[in-house]
């Protein structure tokens, strides 16, 4: 794509660990190239190529994109002044199973896992990876789902390398299954007529070429639901788009809205994948909800540019009426303010504070009695003076912690947190007292404490938590319970490599 330059042989930058190191001197390189060519050019060029790249938009550049229209992503609806205007839809489509028979009540393993909570019964065959995929399953684990990882040796989920395994691969069975190899498909079949949902994100197309696309599933078991998960989509003339996380986020248009004004767009952290893989579970809980009263399969065609931008109507909504977009503004609020935060006494302390009342206001300024002779000042005249008021409310906060801050004003009656850190997180008082942390003990034998679920259990009998599985462990123990193989069958799997 960027026609082989000399530096592109350095061993500076041979692999991704020694671009990271050097990113301060690769990136003037990419970036003399990159000025000199559209950004669009470039995409499409990338992309060509199957090299993972998107432009940099705004939300409203997306309205008019023929990826969203064919997928009919945007709904209209009477603006009570700006009349007809769309909004964001539901960021996924589904097809039905187009025989509706019931194929029975799935088998039920004795597994190696207790299995309890909502998704009691139901088996999962997981051929997701890296992040989104595997969120969902995480959650789906968590309710009671008997989820079945499957991996290849040669290509094992990125997500191994990091702690991130220790949690998205809590309470899974690892299996492992080469499906480049006819053997290791069939295998895949045979656990696909005792499964209830199969879950993936592998680029459009690949599904289809091993043989496990839906309309082949649906002919082992009709009433699958299976939900393929991709940037944009597996229908439209960008299904075929390569696509990550942290890309959306600059295509959709949240990076330029993240950060703080007359400063560089922000991709900030991928936090488009754990989103993805809470919709997807949402989803996938609401079909299978579906699938009990009618004993209908579903394929639900999940985008990942559609769900976020189901988070930023605001902004797509200002496009249409005319006004002028925010963009980048920090921590303000356009109705809210004060709206920020503020520095604290210590090292890197801060105190996040909001008034989204009159009353909250006034409050805040008999707390701060510099500000007492402001107590009456509409929103109008507090923003027009927000730099000065800003400045008495960090006198104010530099002289006391972040925790005696927030509870000054907590206790008042005015919206307050402290801005923690990962470590002040861990001890907060609130989190340990709600058990959300976790000791855990590895397959290894080595213990670690994790963070747990966003929900708490408040009646019946918990779903076991169990640790995540290494590579493959739970392959025989697999292909025993679910399948019925015999020790011999899995001995020849074994010799033509489809399990590897």
């Amino acid at each position: 794509v960027m026609g082989d330059p000399n530096w592109g042989a350095d061993e500076r930058f041979g692999t991704k660990a020694d671009r990271a190191r050097n990113w301060g001197e690769l990136h003037p390189l990419i970036t003399e190239w990159s000025v000199s060519h559209p950004k669009q050019w470039i995409y499409e060029t990338a992309q060509d190529a199957h090299v993972p790249s998107f432009p940099l938009a705004t939300p409203g550049d997306l309205l008019e994109s023929a990826q969203l229209l064919h997928r009919g992503f945007f709904t209209e609806f009477e603006h009570p002044t700006a009349g007809p205007l769309r909004r964001p839809g539901v960021p996924y489509t589904v097809h039905r199973s187009s025989n509706g028979r019931s194929a029975g009540a799935s088998y039920q393993s004795p597994g190696i896992i207790p299995r309890t909570g909502g998704l009691s019964g139901i088996r999962v065959l997981d051929l997701s990876w890296v992040i989104a995929g595997p969120t969902c399953t995480r959650y789906l684990a968590a309710l009671g789902a008997d989820v079945i990882k499957v991996e290849t040796s040669s290509r094992a989920d990125p997500g191994r390398a990091s702690a991130l395994h220790a949690i998205l691969g809590k309470s899974k069975r690892a299996i492992t299954l080469n499906l480049k190899q006819p053997e290791a498909v069939e295998v895949a079949h045979r656990l696909v007529a005792e499964c209830d949902v199969v879950v993936e994100n592998f680029a459009t197309g690949v599904l289809d070429r091993l043989g496990l696309d839906y309309e082949s599933l649906s002919e082992i078991r009709p009433d699958i639901v299976l939900l393929s998960a991709s940037g944009l989509g597996r229908t439209g003339p960008d299904a075929g788009r390569v696509a990550y996380g942290t890309l959306i986020q600059c295509y959709t248009g949240f990076a330029s809205l993240n950060g703080y004004q007359n400063t560089l767009p922000r991709v900030g952290w991928a936090w488009a994948d754990p989103l993805c893989g809470l919709k997807m579970a949402f989803a996938i809980g609401a079909t299978l909800r579906h699938r009990a009263r009618t004993h209908e399969g579903a394929h639900i065609d999940f985008s990942m540019v559609e769900s976020l931008l189901s988070t930023m109507p605001g902004p797509l909504i200002d496009h249409q009426s005319g006004r002028t977009s925010l963009g980048q503004i920090g921590n303000d609020d356009p109705e809210i303010y004060p709206h920020g935060v503020y520095a604290c006494a210590g090292d890197d302390e801060w105190v996040a504070i909001s008034t989204a009342s009159p009353g909250e206001w006034e409050t805040l300024c008999t707390i701060i009695p510099e500000l007492i002779a402001r107590s009456s000042d509409s929103l109008k005249i507090r923003m027009r003076d927000a730099a000065q008021i800003d400045r008495v409310i960090t006198t104010w906060t530099s002289t006391r912690s972040a925790r005696e801050a927030t509870l000054t004003l907590q206790s008042a009656g005015v919206s307050a947190a402290p801005s923690p850190d990962s470590t002040e997180l861990f001890w907060d008082a609130h989190l340990q007292e709600r058990g959300f942390y976790a000791n855990s003990t590895d397959m290894d034998g080595s213990n670690r404490v994790l963070p747990g679920l966003p929900w708490q259990w408040t009646s019946g009998e918990r779903p076991v938590q169990a640790p995540a599985s290494e590579l493959g462990a739970d392959t025989d123990a697999v292909l025993v319970d679910v399948l019925g193989m015999t020790d011999m069958e899995i001995a020849e799997l074994r010799h033509t490599g489809a399990l590897t």
